[in-house]
This record gives C-alpha cells, sequence and structure tokens, in this order.
C-alpha cells in the first residue's frame, strides 16, 4: 500500500472525503473533483502508487469538513487568541499551524465555496474560510502531503476537528 493510499484510507475513517492531488501542488488530478467520493473500496484506484498529495473536499461531502486557511504570518499569529479552539491544526515549517479544521453547517447554509478577508490596504488576503458550499466545491490539501515550496504538510494537532457554530466562526 502506498503513503498515499494509506493517507486516504485513513481520511476516509474520520468522514472526509479525500482527492488525489498533484504532488507538490494544490491542484487536484481530475476536472469534476467537487463531486468525486472516493470510498474505501476505490481509494486505490485513485491513489495508485504515483507520487500523490492527498487532498479533502470541504462541506457537506465530509460532514461539514470546514478550514479556516490563514494565509499570513499575522493571522497565524492572531489565530490563537480569535479563534474557537479545535483539535485538529495543520502547516508545515515556515507557517505552522496555519489551518485550523472544524465541523459547521456554513456548507449546508451558504452558496459559495469560501469565504475570503482581505487586507483592505493592499487587497492581499489574510484569510480564507474554506466551506464548500452550494456544490461549488473547496478542498484543502492535507497533511501527508508535500507543499509547493516541498515542505511537508504536517499536523500540529492530530485529533477531531471541534464542531462550533458557523455564524460564530464567521465572525471570529
Amino acid at each position: 500500500m502506498t503513503a498515499a493510499l494509506a493517507i486516504a484510507l485513513d481520511y476516509i475513517k474520520r468522514g472526509w472525503s479525500p482527492l488525489p492531488v498533484h504532488y507538490k501542488s494544490k491542484k487536484p488530478t481530475l476536472s469534476d473533483w467537487q463531486n468525486l467520493r472516493i470510498k474505501q473500496d476505490t481509494a486505490a484506484r485513485y491513489f495508485n502508487g504515483a507520487p500523490l498529495n492527498v487532498g479533502g473536499i470541504l462541506g457537506p461531502a465530509s460532514g461539514g469538513l470546514t478550514d479556516i486557511d490563514l494565509d499570513c504570518d499575522e493571522a497565524v499569529a492572531i489565530g490563537p487568541y480569535m479563534l474557537p479552539t479545535t483539535e485538529a491544526e495543520f502547516g508545515r515549517a515556515s507557517r505552522r499551524s496555519s489551518h485550523w479544521l472544524y465541523i459547521t453547517s456554513l456548507g449546508n447554509t451558504l452558496e459559495k465555496a469560501t469565504i475570503e478577508y482581505h487586507d483592505p490596504r493592499d487587497q492581499k488576503m489574510l484569510v480564507e474560510l474554506r466551506i464548500g458550499g452550494g456544490g461549488k466545491g473547496a478542498q484543502t490539501v492535507l497533511p501527508g502531503s508535500v507543499h509547493e515550496s516541498g515542505e511537508e504538510i504536517v499536523w500540529e494537532k492530530q485529533g477531531e476537528p471541534a464542531a462550533v457554530d458557523g455564524g460564530n466562526l464567521r465572525r471570529s
């Protein structure tokens, strides 16, 4: 069994919908990936020994899995003071704990894939709330993968995502 297949099977056991992503990339290997539902008995077809990253489809496809992507150093620094505690955080060496996972109903109630928060001065992304709503599809590259920079994506906390009220999370 390949590492990517083992990782994908672990995410399936957690109730998440994994998807194959090009190695050292954020781009899924398949078109129409947002409608893909890989199950334990079909996982080997998609994670077949080629070097791959493992993404996770967010929102209803994964039981409400929601990713807060802290896209700048300042957001990473204030995240622990502003965000609800969760036992599922990951990142990479140069940006540790930059992804915080939650379970919310936002993907069922909003017709958008993501909610973006930009710096009002230069419009750079500060935080992206990935919810996968409206069938539009949102995904995140999960631990066990390799970032575009070559850094491994690793868990900081590998527990269960906290179930939180999505409205409160949007205001955090």
